[in-house]
């Protein structure tokens, strides 16, 4: 079956998250992504754990399904060979911080010049203009500045991150509409373009409703805590296991819900019947629904709300998650052979149930694994010319 991108060659200069993960989405959905790593360390994620033997499970994660090329750009043979992979890219993604690919000779002016089709993604924290262009940042930083801190964590209580890097997974899935639409529009015109996208901007173009608190009513948010400032009941309840589960019914659910939980009174009260009056009486509300949910364990409770199609859901954590029965049904993590380690499990991306192909082609790339294959079958190098570049520490190979 046919893969969505194929025939689409993306060369990848990308690092960390933000940039391989749009990279290993665009190669499970069928491009060909050759990874361009420096020859000593390579992608600096390579060392960070968890790890999955004497292999890093953190850069296999964003790394599956690509191809390895390490070679030095500084060094004039190794830039040419990477200048000749670009010629025949179809897409070029590339993270480092602004101005440093122009010091390597591959900017976006650069490569158009040889390749005038090629879709060149340049992914950073603040952009390509702006008073904080060449300001580094990580995922916590963008959470920060970004705004998410600041509505994160209990009420009353410091700033809190989120605990997965959401910013960077915001902006790789930003950069794949990006380049997809791209492509698209270069079927039409047959011309390539440049895509500048920020951690910042896709950051902030996500507060969503939360931004609309200061940007019509000149509300600054807090953190909530589990709870929605917009919507009560909405929040995390302890139940008599010790347990939490996240209870959020619908405005037409509310005497039901209360029903369900034996506060029949709760439900007929006027003070409480509309959204509105509970956020007003929102301490109130959660005190006694807490006094009610303590009663009974999380899995009565699902049996319970299930039964009533009253929405709620236990907290899981990554063991129950992975156990649970849906997760198997839906196929949510693949198994997969590892040439080091045998079987084991990944979690694949979110389109086995949709009309395309898509899937993993194949485990992260050892460092340089595929050099001397893209230099002999893409780039026509002969084996003798691959054995010098070898020789002398320009490109590596296992």
């Amino acid at each position: 079956m046919k893969y969505p991108l194929d025939g689409i060659m993306v060369v990848d200069f990308t690092q960390t998250i933000a940039g391989p993960f749009c990279t290993m989405v665009l190669a499970e959905l069928g491009a060909e992504v050759i990874k361009v790593e420096e020859p000593r360390t390579g992608d600096e994620t390579r060392t960070w754990p968890p790890s999955l033997g004497e292999e890093s499970g953190y850069f296999f994660s964003v790394n599956r399904s690509k191809k390895s090329i390490a070679v030095n750009l500084k060094d004039r043979r190794g830039k040419e060979s990477v200048l000749s992979l670009a010629k025949e890219s179809d897409v070029i993604v590339e993270n480092f911080t602004p101005g440093v690919i122009s010091r390597l000779g591959l900017d976006y002016s650069t490569i158009t010049e040889i390749n005038p089709r090629v879709i060149y993604c340049s992914i950073s924290a603040f952009g390509q203009s702006g008073p904080y262009r060449n300001k580094k940042a990580y995922d916590p930083i963008m959470q920060a500045m970004g705004g998410v801190m600041s509505v994160t964590g209990e009420i009353g209580g410091p700033p809190v991150k989120v605990g997965i890097p959401i910013t960077d997974f915001i902006t790789a899935l930003y950069s794949v509409i990006a380049i997809i639409v791209a492509l698209s529009e270069r079927r039409e015109s047959g011309k390539g373009q440049y895509l500048d996208i920020s951690m910042f901007e896709s950051t902030i173009s996500v507060l969503s409703f939360i931004g609309a608190f200061y940007l019509y009513e000149g509300k600054v948010p807090t953190a909530f805590g589990s709870g929605n400032p917009s919507r009560v009941p909405s929040a995390n309840y302890l139940t008599k296991d010790g347990r939490y589960i996240h209870i959020v019914p619908s405005a037409l659910q509310w005497k039901t819900f209360c029903d369900a939980i034996d506060l029949k009174e709760l439900g007929e009260n006027p003070e409480y019947e509309t959204n509105i009056k509970r956020i007003a009486n929102r301490e109130e509300t959660d005190r006694l629904i807490q006094e009610k949910i303590s009663q009974k364990t999380v899995e009565e409770w699902v049996r319970i709300f299930d039964d009533k199609g009253i929405t709620a859901g236990p907290v899981y954590n990554m063991e129950q998650i992975f156990k649970d029965p849906h997760v198997a049904a839906r196929k949510i993590l693949e198994e997969m052979d590892h040439p080091r380690h045998g079987s084991i499990q990944t979690i694949r991306l979110p389109y086995g149930s949709c009309g395309f192909n898509s899937g993993i082609k194949a485990p992260a790339p050892l460092l340089g694994e595929h050099s001397r294959e893209i230099l002999s079958e893409i780039l026509g190098y002969t084996e003798e010319g691959i054995a010098q570049l070898l020789a002398e520490g320009i490109i590596r190979a296992p």
